[in-house]
């Protein structure tokens, strides 16, 4: 007996699982602007030389008219012993983010790529700590991750508030975004 050929034409279930997905080209971001006075520090450090540091600052992403965190961090810092990877990040700098900033999204920069995964402030619920450093909540990477942005965290991250010339007033973010 021989099998009917048939033309290239996809399956309606094929279909629907691609509608799903959507596109698969990422947003073309332009640079975040920073937002002045937004910086973040948390306990950070290796062994023995743990302090309060700089860890990331509060931007405007015209794209996504929103503000939004940004953050980097090596490649050893993302959680590979939690189920689908997880990024994590101080609870109290979720809170302000979500509670003083009303940021949208975390853009979080890998160093050793230049890689962004972007991802809801509200998705950091799950709970991370590690002794000596400050109480976190993590999001996973194969579930909350809503775009990951190959090789342009030097063409999208903003320089930090204090060093830039772009720089605007936390009022003039609200202001452009409707909160004002």
């Amino acid at each position: 007996m021989l099998m009917e050929e048939k033309d290239d034409v996809l399956q309606d279930d094929v279909i629907s699982a691609l509608d799903e997905l959507g596109t698969t080209n990422p947003t073309d971001y332009n640079r975040l602007k920073p937002v002045d006075n937004s910086s973040k520090k948390a306990l950070a450090g290796w062994n023995g030389n743990v302090s309060k540091t700089y860890v990331g600052h509060v931007a405007l992403c015209s794209e996504m008219q929103s503000l939004v965190y940004q953050v980097q961090k090596e490649r050893p810092h993302l959680l590979d012993s939690v189920d689908g990877r997880g990024v994590a990040i101080s609870k109290k700098i979720i809170n302000s983010l979500q509670n003083e900033y009303e940021a949208e999204y975390v853009f979080v920069g890998l160093r050793e790529t230049g890689d962004i995964f972007v991802i809801p402030t509200e998705r950091f619920n799950n709970d991370w700590h590690t002794k000596n450093y400050d109480e976190q909540y993590y999001a996973r990477l194969d579930k909350d991750l809503v775009e990951h942005i190959r090789g342009e965290m030097d063409e999208v991250f903003c320089r930090h508030p204090s060093e830039s010339n772009r720089s605007i007033s936390k009022k003039e973010a609200f202001e452009i975004l409707g909160q004002g």
